[in-house]
């Protein structure tokens, strides 16, 4: 069998796949294999390979990690994320300034657009909504007492305004504390 790899040639063709898997799987070809790579100098290119995706994998990570910081900033100070146009807008305008301090985020947007479309922008700002409401929520089941304080009135405009406040107390030191406070 081995013969037919090494010097004769291969000539039985209608068992052709199951000898190149049991040939593989042989010491000949591991050992011509592991020369190659050696002669070579380089890795063998499943490492290689795996190297560029973590690489990728980094990188993207870094470049979202600007982005979500970026729209949390932008959602915090209570500012508009997008424009009338789909490059426009603060969340667009906030990540070209940053380029200068990650520079890779530019190459990163522009291999993958779609990380600041609106769908995405929003899902982003629900999943931080989510997030303060699960550590609210947390807080407040911890405590033996809590309170909800709302308020309405209307504005000027004729428009009303409602203003929620939920108080707690701390378990251990029995202080009251001001989880949240919105208009």
């Amino acid at each position: 069998m081995e013969k037919a790899f090494l010097s004769v040639g291969f000539r039985k063709w209608k068992n052709g796949v199951q000898s190149f898997k049991k040939h593989e799987k042989s010491d000949y070809h591991q050992q011509s294999v592991h020369i190659n790579v050696q002669r070579a100098g380089k890795p063998p290119i499943t490492t290689l390979l795996s190297s560029q995706i973590k690489k990728d994998q980094e990188e993207a990570r870094a470049a979202l990690r600007v982005i979500i910081s970026s729209l949390r900033y932008l959602v915090r100070t209570g500012q508009a994320t997008r424009g009338h146009e789909h490059d426009g807008g603060n969340l667009r305008a906030l990540i070209e300034e940053r380029n200068i301090d990650v520079p890779l985020v530019r190459k990163w947007i522009e291999r993958r657009d779609n990380w600041l479309s609106g769908d995405i922008q929003n899902e982003l700002i629900q999943i931080m909504a989510h997030s303060i409401q699960r550590d609210l929520l947390k807080e407040i089941r911890r405590s033996p007492f809590f309170g909800l304080i709302a308020d309405a009135t209307t504005d000027a405009s004729g428009k009303e305004q409602l203003s929620l406040c939920i108080r707690c107390v701390e378990p251990q030191k029995l202080t009251v504390k001001e989880l949240l406070s919105v208009s």
